[in-house]
């Protein structure tokens, strides 16, 4: 039987750090729908959520960023697991890692290994 294929929804508001990022992401055969910022990743999340493995997306976005969008999830019942990826780290991740362990985060910048390791992380089969 075929390995079900992992599909990401990645938000990114800066389109070379998006497209690199898809790039990576599709040569590790994921499959990838990319959202230029938090409210149109929360359009497509309320579309259809149950096509998303995971969600991948940048902490500082100028429409729901922060934890915005993973708490509009939550608030949702939409229970993926996310992976948030920043530049700067201005207290993310300091500590306050969830017991259930839905979240992981990415510091940038990052290389393919680090990206797939900290998916893998939070993606359970």
């Amino acid at each position: 039987m075929a390995e079900e294929m992992k599909h990401a929804l990645l938000v990114e508001d800066e389109e070379s750090v998006r497209n690199m990022t898809e790039k990576m992401l599709r040569a590790r055969d994921y499959e990838v729908t990319a959202a230029n910022d938090g409210d149109e990743g929360w359009d497509l999340l309320q579309q259809d959520s149950d096509k998303f493995t995971f969600v991948l997306s940048d902490v500082v976005m100028p429409s729901l960023g922060e934890w915005e969008l993973y708490e509009k999830c939550r608030e949702e019942g939409i229970n993926l697991p996310f992976v948030f990826m920043s530049g700067y780290t201005h207290g993310v991740g300091d500590g306050d890692s969830p017991e259930d362990k839905t979240w992981v985060f990415l510091q940038k910048p990052f290389s393919i290994e680090q990206l797939v390791h900290c998916i893998e992380s939070v993606v359970r089969e």
